[in-house]
């Protein structure tokens, strides 16, 4: 099993136990109450937003999902984390929860990587347009 299923893994059990839902439902599409479609869109976002899993890659994990239902979840929590409190803590409460799960702290190194890649192309580009 690689790093980024048990991570994902991980996260569903945190996220069936947070909503107390059945962590197969969190893996395919098929109910949609309440409780599964705000654990499945935390889901969503983490594993995008945080993992770094691309859209069209979520069907791996989640069964049945196709690319805009993942857009559409990732945006639609974006607003929800600027907008509604209890979703904000919410996810709060999961992140912390995850974080024991990254014992690694593999996604965060992953994170600081990016940064330090990005802004090597942004000196560089610097460089050139100074020039």
């Amino acid at each position: 099993m690689t790093y980024k299923e048990r991570m994902v893994k991980a996260a569903i059990k945190i996220l069936s136990e947070m909503y107390c839902v059945d962590p197969e439902q969190l893996s395919f599409l098929g109910l949609r109450t309440k409780d599964i479609m705000e654990a499945r869109r935390l889901l969503m976002f983490y594993m995008h937003r945080f993992m770094g899993i691309k859209h069209v890659e979520m069907k791996k994990y989640i069964k049945g999902m196709h690319h805009a239902t993942s857009i559409h979840h990732c945006n639609k929590m974006e607003w929800f984390l600027i907008y509604d409190k209890r979703i904000g803590e919410e996810y709060k409460e999961f992140l912390l929860r995850m974080g024991e799960h990254d014992v690694l702290n593999q996604v965060i190194q992953h994170k600081i990587e990016k940064v330090v890649s990005l802004q090597s192309e942004i000196n560089d580009y610097l460089k050139q347009t100074i020039k």
